[in-house]
């Protein structure tokens, strides 16, 4: 699946993705926008998914809407959270106890608990966290697995810097993205109380906007690399590479910079150079 297909193919399952919206629970803030998870079900339908894996739930949010396009569709779904002791656990718990039957909560870490997941089920994996460096290693591991059809990364916007410019380099022709300019025009009214919701806890989050800046970006973004003929070196160079910022920002010294803020200033003078 290309882009241009998504932005298509996206049409056909609005009236149930609607149905699906009306049904759930209200929207969270800095959850996956209804644009966003309107493509993680386009993609997971058009790829003949039988399994979905979360990682990241959170308060659940998501979770739930995915939990009943898999009781809908008959498809498998396991969420993984890191902190069980996180006061986010009640609430999800709650909020996804009617979908028992098709949806399994775990906790853990996802990189000892998700490849214990993977089977001969066709998969799609969905990371709502972790974030950054450690959601790139994370899904290019699973990516190494024939199963695995698809791997989406949210929070991949355009400036987000440890993210969106290595999935473009390493994986472009792979790429599909919730933030692509036709599909955001057609499929943003979606998002309504998305970003109602939203401004009542963050003032000044909008449209290609955040507080007191401009963004390239519509929103948090999902970002789908679809696992056909990737070439294994090409994954392996990328993993050296995210590994290698996984092992500096491990560093005393790069944890005292963030600290300081020093690594948002000399990445905003990095960038200035370029």
């Amino acid at each position: 699946m290309i882009q241009c297909e998504l932005n298509k193919k996206a049409e056909h399952y609005l009236v149930e993705y609607k149905n699906i919206k009306e049904q759930s629970s209200t929207f969270e803030p800095k959850g996956i926008f209804h644009s966003e998870l309107l493509m993680a079900f386009t993609v997971a339908k058009e790829l003949g998914v039988e399994k979905i894996i979360e990682s990241g739930r959170a308060r659940g949010q998501s979770t739930e809407l995915i939990a009943r396009f898999c009781k809908e569709h008959n498809v498998e779904f396991h969420s993984i959270e890191y902190d069980k002791n996180s006061p986010d656990v009640g609430v999800a718990e709650q909020r996804l106890a009617p979908f028992k039957d098709i949806c399994t909560l775990h906790y853990g870490d996802g990189f000892e608990v998700m490849p214990k997941l993977i089977d001969e089920k066709h998969t799609l994996i969905v990371i709502d966290g972790p974030k950054g460096v450690w959601a790139q290693k994370l899904g290019l591991l699973m990516l190494k697995n024939t199963n695995v059809k698809a791997v989406m990364f949210h929070d991949t916007h355009r400036d987000a810097e440890d993210a969106r410019p290595r999935l473009e380099r390493y994986l472009g022709k792979h790429l599909i993205v919730s933030d692509d300019y036709e599909f955001v025009e057609k499929y943003k009214y979606l998002d309504d109380d998305c970003w109602e919701i939203t401004n009542k806890y963050i003032d000044g989050y909008a449209p290609y906007k955040r507080p007191n800046k401009i963004m390239r970006s519509y929103a948090g973004t999902l970002s789908c690399v679809i696992n056909k003929d990737i070439d294994s070196k090409v994954i392996d160079s990328y993993l050296k590479d995210v590994q290698h910022s996984i092992d500096v920002k491990s560093t005393f010294l790069y944890k005292v910079a963030l600290k300081l803020r020093l690594v948002s200033l000399i990445n905003r003078a990095y960038k200035n150079i370029l």
